[in-house]
């Protein structure tokens, strides 16, 4: 029985593997193409970035950081915040929590700036997730606490 299903899962593991990278390599054409410092590369860095999290959480620093410089030049706030959450995501992966809630609460305050509820939910389990394996567990309830309330408040407008 384990036989028969391992013989069914690995050809869906392994068609989702040239998927990604599917993606990734059309992504990073993109990005080649687009030789405009604008909006769109820094939501190409921050998607290319995204890509690398689990396999390699270094790169995916490295285009956060690229995305972060790129969107602080442009003013766009809702592309800052997606920097700093791939930053600090990319910290986590690498489990310095320490770094991913400073890099959380930047994004935060960005999100808020741009009234993003959605990637505000995002920010705000991924940050409450850091705190609790600090053993922050005080700021994670009110961390989740807080996610409930844009979560709420979000689905009311």
């Amino acid at each position: 029985m384990r036989k028969n299903l391992l013989i069914l899962i690995m050809p869906l593991f392994s068609f989702n593997l040239v998927l990604s990278k599917n993606n990734l390599d059309s992504l990073l054409l993109e990005l080649t193409q687009n030789t405009n410092e604008d909006t769109i590369q820094v939501q190409l860095l921050y998607e290319i970035g995204y890509e690398h999290l689990n396999s390699n959480p270094t790169k995916s620093l490295q285009y956060g950081k690229e995305a972060e410089i790129l969107s602080l030049k442009l003013q766009y706030y809702s592309g800052s915040g997606l920097a700093y959450k791939l930053i600090a995501d990319s910290f986590q992966a690498m489990n310095k929590y320490d770094s991913s809630t400073f890099y959380y609460e930047r994004a935060i305050n960005f999100f808020e700036q741009a009234k993003d509820s959605i990637r505000l939910n995002s920010t705000y389990n991924n940050y409450g997730v850091s705190l609790y394996y600090l053993g922050n567990y005080e700021q994670t309830v009110y961390c989740f606490t807080k996610l409930l309330n844009v979560f709420t408040y979000s689905k009311d407008t």
